[in-house]
């Protein structure tokens, strides 16, 4: 594994020292350049002081560079608490005790189906992951999408997975033993504040989910896994990807990481799937109600006909009450 990876990294990553001819930028200014090297020199220094220093450089950084802190109650947070309260806004505990009836009951199915899903299969053949299977999915991946904590991209992957045919037959074991490691259910967040968005008016509502990747509810995901997909195998290895899972988010220097009870990591290949399977029931119990909903990733869109104000408010709240369930 480890000669595949430098392997790839041989192939796909420059040398020191090759002469390259720079590209034209003509919107590049001298300002610009002198901000740049002043940045990277702080960053620098933050990088390479002695830990017993580490926090009077990082001021000087963060001076020079502003951040923003998050506000609780009406009180500035400090850096650490900011990331704390970031971490369990983005990524909030599944708490059993608040449950609903009907919470409980899809919570107790799908800890059933997940002992299940942990027991190989019996009399059930496996199927495993084919070369050009693993190729096609890596060539449909966005090769711009940053790397996580290993700095492993998506050509050095490709490059590896066609150099050593280690990769794959650790992909086939993984779903023999119904396994998924822990070491690829890593994820490394990074916050950048987003500008206000503005609101308009229109004929219809546009709902758009808060978090609704990171949040969404596993036992709900489950029950709906187990009812449409007829793979064992997939389930398992599914199941095994949906516990256990860890999140490190990093925001004006700290860093805080912790267990995740739930969700589909936006940025992963599989959390639309897996977030579309929790918001078909949804759509199921819409179909022949007063209201049309349609859905893109987490944006739902409610439209409704009505000959009165009042008679198009009832229609639309009520619409909004099944989504807020």
């Amino acid at each position: 594994m480890v000669e595949a990876i430098q392997d790839a990294c041989i192939n796909t990553i420059p040398l020191k020292g090759e002469n390259k001819k720079a590209k034209s930028t003509p919107w590049w200014t001298e300002e610009l350049g002198s901000t740049k090297t002043r940045v990277e020199t702080l960053r620098r220094r933050v990088a390479k002081a002695n830990p017993a220093r580490r926090g009077a450089v990082y001021a000087e950084y963060a001076e020079k560079t502003p951040a923003l802190e998050c506000l609780e109650n009406g009180s500035i947070l400090g850096e650490l608490q900011s990331a704390q309260l970031l971490t369990n806004t983005f990524f909030p505990p599944d708490d059993p005790t608040v449950d609903q009836e009907w919470h409980k009951k899809i919570r107790e199915e799908a800890n059933e189906i997940q002992r299940a899903a942990r027991t190989p299969p019996q009399g059930v053949q496996l199927v495993p992951f084919t070369g050009d299977e693993a190729d096609q999915v890596l060539k449909g991946m966005n090769p711009s999408k940053a790397p996580g904590t290993d700095g492993l991209t998506l050509d050095i992957c490709h490059r590896a997975f066609l150099t050593s045919p280690t990769i794959l037959a650790l992909f086939n074991q993984c779903l023999r033993l119904l396994y998924f490691p822990k070491c690829w259910k890593e994820t490394y967040i990074r916050v950048i504040p987003k500008p206000s968005k503005e609101d308009y008016g229109s004929p219809w509502i546009l709902v758009d989910i808060e978090g609704a990747f990171d949040e969404a509810w596993c036992p709900i995901i489950l029950r709906e896994l187990n009812t449409h997909c007829g793979d064992q195998w997939l389930m398992g290895i599914v199941s095994s990807y949906l516990e256990d899972s860890n999140v490190t988010l990093s925001y004006l220097g700290e860093t805080v990481r912790r267990r995740t009870e739930g969700g589909c990591i936006q940025v992963s290949i599989g959390g639309p799937l897996l977030w579309n399977l929790q918001l078909d029931p949804l759509l199921r119990e819409a179909e022949g109600g007063n209201a049309q909903l349609q859905a893109f990733a987490d944006d739902i869109v409610i439209m409704a006909r009505a000959n009165t104000t009042e008679e198009l408010n009832r229609k639309v709240n009520d619409a909004l009450e099944m989504v807020a369930r």
